[in-house]
């Protein structure tokens, strides 16, 4: 126990120290006399960048403290975006998938909406936005925001995955159908292609299980050997009698081991858009570098004999 009151204080004093460290660099930034948003991005990166550390390390105090103070400086540079909204919207977006990925999905959603007023055509803020209330159950706004998403990319094959599941978790059944199966109709990416087969024929398996058997058939001759998609055609060809041929597919799923699974496609499914991420996160960087050296270069001017 004493140990843990020790590392207890530690945590503590860690805090304290990256707080009074934050309050002067924000005192640093505001002196410089143009306020603060001209030199927000660095600020922010100085913050959000350890998060995972601080986590890994196990001193959830300061991963506490550095996302509040993220937070605070994405929303500072919210505010003054006017004249270049894209640094504040990468920063928001950030801080927001972090926060989802944690499960703390009322704060992503805030700070998603924050970045949706920014740009509210933002492919990226739309995306994210779908997927919290997803996760929150609140699957017809979601289906809202997906396609508010699709009239400004229409060719966008997650939010056509996502809007056509979300439409049959609200019941609308044929819409839903007809979006997935002119997904799995076009050419998406595998695993987009084998879920959009799952969503489209579960729902009717019991039911119509011979109407979905040349559906699930064909989806297997286009993404082969997919978990999923043949424990679904082995359901259905038993529930039409077909058991020899439902009995040698369960045992060949049973002997066989497989890398691409339908499970491994759910999650991927689920996780957030890393390459998008990815790619706000570079524009943030670069502006973070411009930044800092403008931020640098009026340091050593401020810093020079007027008379030399």
């Amino acid at each position: 126990m004493a140990w843990r009151r020790r590392r207890a204080a530690g945590e503590a004093k860690d805090a304290s120290a990256l707080s009074h460290l934050a309050e002067a660099e924000w005192e640093a930034v505001l002196a410089l006399g143009e306020g603060p948003s001209s030199f927000l991005t660095p600020i922010f990166l100085l913050h959000f960048d350890p998060i995972g550390e601080y986590r890994a390390e196990g001193r959830a105090s300061l991963a506490e403290h550095s996302i509040r103070m993220s937070q605070k400086t994405a929303l500072a540079m919210a505010r003054g975006s006017a004249a270049k909204p894209s640094p504040a919207i990468a920063a928001l977006l950030l801080l927001a998938s972090d926060l989802l990925d944690r499960g703390r999905l009322a704060e992503s959603e805030d700070l998603l909406l924050r970045a949706l007023a920014l740009d509210e055509t933002s492919i990226d803020t739309l995306l994210l936005l779908a997927i919290d209330l997803e996760l929150q159950g609140r699957y017809k706004e979601a289906s809202g925001y997906l396609q508010n998403l699709l009239a400004a990319e229409p060719g966008h094959y997650e939010a056509r995955l996502r809007l056509g599941t979300d439409l049959r978790r609200i019941g609308k059944l044929r819409r839903s159908r007809e979006l997935l199966r002119q997904l799995g109709s076009d050419s998406p990416p595998e695993w987009i292609g084998v879920v959009a087969a799952q969503e489209a024929t579960r729902p009717l398996i019991d039911e119509r299980a011979e109407e979905t058997i040349p559906e699930l058939r064909a989806s297997l001759e286009k993404w082969s050997r997919h978990q999923g998609l043949e424990v679904l055609l082995a359901y259905a060809l038993e529930l039409k009698g077909e058991h020899e041929e439902s009995l040698d597919l369960v045992e060949n799923l049973v002997w066989r081991s497989t890398g691409n699974s339908a499970e491994s496609a759910r999650l991927r499914y689920a996780r957030r858009p890393e390459a998008s991420l990815l790619r706000l996160e570079n524009v943030l960087r670069d502006e973070a570098a411009s930044a800092a050296g403008e931020l640098s270069a009026r340091l050593g001017n401020e810093g020079q004999d007027p008379g030399s």
